[in-house]
């Protein structure tokens, strides 16, 4: 039997309307009253239609349904690229453009740290464009996210980067994707000693994922180094000049660090890339970018469809595995300029 909100009213002692206001987590009625209203629709096994849900959410703001709806990927970082071509950032933005446009959504970049654009302004934009939804792209210096009014948004970030405000997130799953680079190399019959180098900045974009996996997989394993996470290029030069014959696990940052200070690979380290996309003479993890694109449009744009705005109670996480790739032979300078175009 379909349940309906005559019966969910009934059975909460309140108006249809009100019932349906609840339903929609409108702040009109109180919280305690949502919370009843919403045990009983649970309790009947209430389920939503949201094709209907949308459409009447649009009529009663006196809007046609949306067909072509803009939706924007904000860009958090100091310039107002969203990447290299074939970057994690680049990738990113491109798996969500195009999945966002399968289903009838536009996605433009919009850099929040843009010249004397205030917090006051980034609210009037999104009012202005009737924005409906955003993804928040991954992290790329040390500055916070901008207050933003989150309770008109659907949202969803890419990445595990910005501990607040607490969002759903799509992200690869830095943690297993060490562990999987670590299995890999321990089976290296050569026993040469390993390390994992790390920019401050890209251990901390990760929230220290790579390095908590690394030291959960080196406990006993003596040829496995203390993790080096660096602020500049000088420490981790040292460590590898100091250890002939290393394998250095890190970002692409790392080795274009090393080649400039003209150590040689496979005479003086061998390099374990933790982002080898659209590098497939490197050897290390090749992270899910488009797919965690593609993915952060779907979940934003399912909110949009269930009407799911503001800060969710219980924030949802979506780890998607990366793979591992054995690389080809570098070609000479061609492969040094990718790496430094293309680092982490």
């Amino acid at each position: 039997m379909k349940v309906t909100l005559r019966m969910i009213a009934g059975r909460a002692g309140v108006t249809c309307a009100t019932a349906s206001l609840a339903l929609r987590n409108d702040p009109q009625i109180s919280e305690s009253r949502r919370a009843q209203i919403r045990r009983v629709a649970d309790e009947l096994g209430y389920r939503p239609n949201a094709l209907v849900s949308t459409l009447m959410s649009h009529i009663r703001q006196a809007k046609p349904p949306p067909r072509h709806t803009s939706l924007l990927y904000l860009l958090t970082g100091p310039s107002a690229s969203t990447g290299h071509p074939g970057s994690t950032a680049d990738l990113c933005f491109r798996g969500a453009r195009e999945q966002a446009a399968r289903q009838g959504f536009s996605l433009e970049p919009f850099w929040l740290r843009a010249p004397g654009l205030k917090e006051e302004r980034i609210d009037k934009i999104l009012r202005a464009r009737g924005v409906p939804g955003v993804i928040v792209g991954p992290r790329e210096d040390a500055a916070p996210l901008p207050r933003l009014p989150w309770e008109r948004l659907a949202a969803v970030m890419v990445s595990q980067s910005f501990s607040s405000p607490q969002l759903d997130q799509v992200s690869p799953d830095f943690y297993g994707a060490v562990r999987i680079a670590m299995d890999r190399l321990g089976r290296d019959s050569s026993g040469a000693v390993t390390c994992l180098i790390l920019p401050e900045t890209h251990d901390r974009n990760v929230r220290h994922l790579w390095t908590a996996g690394y030291l959960l997989e080196r406990t006993g394993r003596r040829r496995f180094q203390p993790p080096l996470i660096v602020a500049s290029a000088e420490p981790a030069i040292a460590w590898v000049r100091a250890h002939p014959g290393c394998v250095v696990l890190g970002t692409n940052l790392v080795l274009e660090w090393l080649r400039a200070a003209r150590l040689a690979e496979a005479r003086d380290f061998r390099f374990v890339s933790l982002n080898v996309e659209h590098l497939p003479e490197f050897t290390g993890i090749l992270e899910p970018s488009l797919e965690v694109g593609a993915e952060a449009a779907n979940l934003v744009i399912s909110r949009i469809y269930l009407n799911q705005t503001g800060l969710p109670e219980k924030p949802r996480i979506t780890l998607l595995e990366a793979a591992w790739q054995e690389g080809r032979p570098a070609a000479g300078e061609k492969a040094a300029r990718r790496a430094a175009r293309v680092r982490r």
